[in-house]
């Protein structure tokens, strides 16, 4: 199926697409630093869970 654009609406969908995709990159980002924010948060509670368990197996050796 094609479709056979004229001058006009090719311009009209290229100048919509155009005001969009700022805002698709600007989503994308938002989800990338939140997923980096999550990643942080997520590395810091294994860190947080691997200090208790050391200190939990030195306290049942003692």
């Amino acid at each position: 199926m094609t479709i056979f654009l004229d001058e006009n609406s090719r311009f009209a969908l290229k100048s919509s697409y155009t005001s969009l995709t700022p805002h698709f990159s600007n989503f994308s980002f938002y989800i990338s630093v939140k997923i980096s924010k999550l990643g942080h948060l997520f590395f810091i509670f294994i860190l947080i869970a691997l200090k208790v368990l050391i200190l939990c197996s030195l306290a049942l050796q003692s």
